[in-house]
């Protein structure tokens, strides 16, 4: 089967305890990946019909850009594909690299003030049409290092690398929960072109992607059912809650004007937090998996 995931779904080194965290992440990377490919042709299908909506859910605000949605369905794709098989491996190795490249040009785009992807992207004249009618459709910066990013997470995957893919996937994670961020604090610097739909299937793809990759490295530590996972998951609950309120008090309370700075800063301190309790959490099942291979 194509869409066939050979990947060992037991990822405990003793059976003192049952994964259950980490077995469930598995689990859900494949329906997670499903809804980013399914969202993303039906973004492609609101350009085909004639139907915004699908790919500007707010009306008036952002849209998702045709080339976002060509990302959304490769990286839902080669997800979905069986790397295991060498036919497989090879198509989505292929796609992965032509993905990194296009992410690099509209990167390169930005800086040169030039348009070279408009030869390649998909439905062009409507882009074209809706911008000269006033309406917002690009890709901006933070979509391309966002895609850029889950792309090489991707690759890491193909390749075996699965702990640099939790990093990619990390930073990837970053720029869709700014986004998220923005919409829910009306903050628009926040996600600038970025759509809701592209900031929430991307923030699904950076979650499935980490589900993934649930076997081993900094996420499998905080979904252990050891003490430090145990630890790791107290804190992160902890963390999000605490910030998620100080963020909301201050910016309704202390600032109205400076709200962008104040968001910018404790979001900076929520991903420090969040660094932290990985970090610590890796450190402490590696400890005590020694003490449990040393009964």
């Amino acid at each position: 089967m194509i869409f066939d995931d050979k990947q060992n779904m037991n990822s405990a080194l003793d059976t003192g305890r049952p994964w259950i965290y980490v077995d469930s992440a598995l689990a859900v990377s494949k329906p997670l990946a499903w809804m980013v490919l399914l969202a993303g042709t039906l973004a492609m299908l609101g350009y085909m019909l004639g139907v915004p909506i699908f790919y500007r859910p707010i009306e008036g605000g952002a849209a998702t850009h045709p080339l976002t949605c060509v990302f959304l369905i490769v990286y839902g794709v080669c997800i979905l594909l069986d790397k295991e098989q060498h036919s497989t491996r090879q198509l989505g190795l292929g796609l992965l690299t032509l993905s990194v490249l296009l992410c690099l040009m509209v990167i390169v785009e930005k800086f040169t003030d030039t348009n070279i992807t408009n030869v390649i992207t998909p439905f062009s004249s409507n882009v074209i049409r809706e911008r000269d009618a006033g309406l917002d459709n690009s890709m901006g910066m933070n979509t391309a290092l966002l895609m850029l990013f889950v792309g090489l997470s991707v690759l890491a995957q193909y390749t075996d690398r699965y702990k640099r893919s939790q990093l990619f996937a990390l930073c990837a994670l970053f720029m869709p929960l700014l986004g998220l961020f923005g919409y829910i604090f009306e903050l628009t610097d926040f996600y600038g072109h970025m759509s809701l739909l592209t900031a929430t299937m991307s923030f699904m793809l950076c979650f499935s992607l980490l589900c993934k990759t649930a076997h081993t490295g900094v996420v499998r530590a905080v979904l252990s059912p050891y003490i430090g996972g145990i630890i790791a998951r107290v804190q992160l609950l902890a963390v999000t809650l605490f910030v998620a309120a100080i963020v909301y008090f201050f910016i309704n309370t202390i600032t109205a004007t400076n709200g962008d700075a104040a968001g910018l800063l404790f979001t900076s301190l929520y991903w420090m937090a969040l660094g932290v309790i990985g970090l610590s959490a890796l450190a402490i099942e590696k400890v005590d998996e020694a003490r449990r291979m040393d009964r």
